[in-house]
């Protein structure tokens, strides 16, 4: 779905809120994945720039960040021996 703001979503909806899993891309080019409920983020998530660089990754409440959470560095899976 595009928004008039050019803002584009895909995902899951409940009552033509945002409400579930789905990436939220803010006209800037910033993109959330994540959680939302009733429309806003909520749950665990990860906001990215523009440039794909991961901003912030943990929990959010009613559209605001919760924590103190820095960004996620990602470890490669490591294989057994």
């Amino acid at each position: 779905m595009t928004f008039a703001n050019g803002a584009e979503f895909t995902g899951d909806f409940n009552l033509d809120l945002l409400d579930g899993n789905g990436d939220y891309k803010f006209p800037d080019g910033q993109l959330y994945q994540g959680r939302f409920k009733e429309g806003l983020q909520h749950g665990l998530g990860c906001l990215m720039n523009a440039e794909g660089e991961t901003q912030l990754f943990g929990y959010w409440v009613d559209g605001e960040f919760s924590g103190d959470q820095k960004p996620k560095e990602f470890e490669p899976d490591l294989e057994p021996e």
